[in-house]
């Protein structure tokens, strides 16, 4: 008995984990959709068709000010740090420009370095 309820529980807990694999598919394609406008001509009209710039720690106001020449490079869209709350830096604020610090968030506050909610 133990022996088939173990099988029982095998099989839909595979059938779950399928099924959601599925789900996050259908998600993630419905999601990537942008609108694109006639004064951006290079955007595509989904992010996975284009080219994006890895802005890692570079400050959202240097991503505005940048912005046409990024695009006149053939960057089609920009992905930047969070700009949450970040844990303190070790060794006396060595690693404060290591990117990785910037994805280790302390709470859902807004603003770092990076910029805030206004940028």
């Amino acid at each position: 008995m133990k022996k088939t309820t173990s099988r029982v529980v095998s099989i839909i807990l595979t059938l779950c984990m399928i099924m959601s694999c599925v789900f996050a598919v259908n998600v993630s394609a419905q999601t990537t959709d942008v609108n694109t406008s006639t004064s951006a001509p290079n955007l595509q009209s989904n992010v996975q068709d284009g080219v994006i710039l890895h802005a890692f720690n570079w400050k959202l106001k240097e991503v505005t000010q940048y912005a046409q020449e990024i695009a006149e490079a053939g960057y089609t869209a920009v992905q930047v740090s969070p700009i949450q709350c970040t844990k303190d830096t070790t060794n006396d604020g060595a690693y404060s420009n290591d990117w990785w610090c910037f994805y280790q968030p302390t709470d859902l506050a807004i603003g770092n370095e990076l910029g805030n909610e206004a940028d």
